[in-house]
């Protein structure tokens, strides 16, 4: 260690060695998907049947029951690193033990791009069912609309100001709420902005499992989205301002995302550290 100290100092090189990353790792996560990640991903004739939860919870997505249901790897689709891609025609992936019950919190954070609209509405991700009585917790795209949205059984509730950029390129988007009623307990937000909403409706806990591609239940063609996923992490409770910002910067710097951050950033410049 003295050896390599002197070294640095005659080469004028720092003595402090670069900081190790920051991951969602370091945090409390409730689900964690990472399509960079080719161990945590099954292939069966080539489209993915399971993707496997990177939490301590291991909640893994399959899709078991409908073959031409399965969604594929997009190779190196977004800074050298795979994605996966829904079809936005039949394609999901689900668990049907993950719910909500009782949290009265949570936060969604993900790196994806609606690569078209939809024919109807678009559910990218959520906690719940269709046609439940309690709301759906999740990305939601309404008829004919461009922004990303907080959606529940028979209301919407938020439409942010965020448009899905559909068609374009990827974004780092994301959604949470501070408490199950009151004012200003919404958040959403895209690419390290994000905006407090009150919703026209109350929050309910949802209990009918976690859908990536659409949402459970009998209406569940009516929200195939046509989506490419890198990331998604969910927690069950509503990060601190300093979580939340690493959350950002570390997802921006490992997707190639950084230069959409705003100036004002922590992580603007340089991602974020243990």
């Amino acid at each position: 260690m003295l050896g390599r100290s002197l070294l640095l100092k005659a080469s004028g090189a720092s003595e402090i060695a670069p900081g190790v990353p920051w991951t969602p790792a370091n945090i409390s996560t409730f689900l964690w998907f990472d399509a960079s990640d080719a161990s945590t991903i099954t292939l069966t004739s080539g489209a993915v049947s399971q993707w496997n939860d990177k939490s301590e919870r291991n909640k893994h997505l399959t899709q078991t029951v409908v073959s031409t249901a399965r969604p594929v790897v997009s190779a190196a689709a977004l800074n050298g690193l795979n994605t996966i891609t829904y079809d936005g025609v039949n394609d999901y992936m689900d668990n049907p033990s993950v719910g909500s019950s009782g949290i009265q919190s949570f936060f969604m954070i993900a790196v994806f791009r609606m690569n078209t609209g939809g024919n109807n509405e678009d559910l990218p991700m959520g906690i719940g069912a269709t046609g439940a009585n309690r709301q759906c917790r999740c990305f939601y795209r309404a008829n004919g609309g461009t922004n990303v949205g907080f959606a529940g059984f028979s209301a919407d509730i938020a439409s942010s100001a965020y448009s899905y950029d559909i068609g374009g390129s990827y974004h780092i988007f994301e959604i949470g709420n501070t408490q199950l009623t009151g004012p200003n307990q919404v958040e959403i937000g895209r690419d390290g902005q994000a905006t407090s909403y009150t919703p026209s409706n109350s929050l309910l806990a949802a209990t009918d499992g976690f859908t990536m591609g659409s949402l459970r239940g009998g209406a569940i063609g009516n929200y195939y989205s046509a989506i490419s996923v890198a990331e998604f992490i969910c927690l069950h409770y509503f990060p601190t301002t300093d979580q939340r910002q690493r959350l950002r910067g570390s997802l921006a710097w490992k997707w190639g995302l950084q230069g959409n951050l705003p100036a004002d950033h922590p992580y603007k410049f340089s991602r974020p550290t243990v």
